[in-house]
């Protein structure tokens, strides 16, 4: 298995996966990796690049992450609170359609992704169902800021 392949039962995550694994290659040789939404750090390992900076609400999930990966730059604070960070790769999956996410939260944790990525970065992110409704907004937020945007619907829909 490929180095930071994660596995699942569910045919969905087992392709979120797979393209996480193929794009994240993307970040070698890359400054600042942004992990959105952490967790456990279980993406840390599929960055290449210098530094790995990890944001979670969940004060005490992060705390564990961060003792497990001392090297990692932890934040404590909602995606749309962060302010004035900066990467050259900002993640956010399996955040905007779990439970904890409140979907009124959609445009501003978008827009504050966008916001983090430095002009020759890169954003991956996805969100769930209950975001759909904010699709056209949310393309509307991506468009002047990337020179391209890939899109790719998977799972059920």
């Amino acid at each position: 298995m490929p180095r930071g392949l994660r596995l699942s039962l569910k045919p969905a995550k087992q392709l979120l996966w797979l393209f996480l694994w193929r794009d994240m290659r993307f970040s070698k040789g890359m400054e600042i990796g942004i992990d959105a939404g952490c967790g456990r750090m279980e993406n840390k390992p599929l960055f290449q690049t210098s530094r790995y900076v990890g944001i979670d609400v969940d004060k005490d999930r992060l705390s564990e992450a961060h003792r497990r990966n001392p090297d990692a730059e932890v934040i404590n604070a909602p995606i749309e609170d962060v302010g004035d960070l900066k990467g050259d790769m900002v993640l956010c999956v399996q955040v905007m359609h779990n439970r904890f996410f409140k979907v009124e939260n959609t445009l501003p944790a978008v827009s504050a992704l966008v916001q983090m990525v430095r002009p020759t970065g890169a954003l991956i992110f996805n969100f769930g169902r209950p975001s759909f409704p904010y699709e056209s907004q949310i393309d509307g937020l991506l468009a002047p800021a990337f020179s391209s945007v890939k899109k790719r619907k998977y799972g059920a829909l």
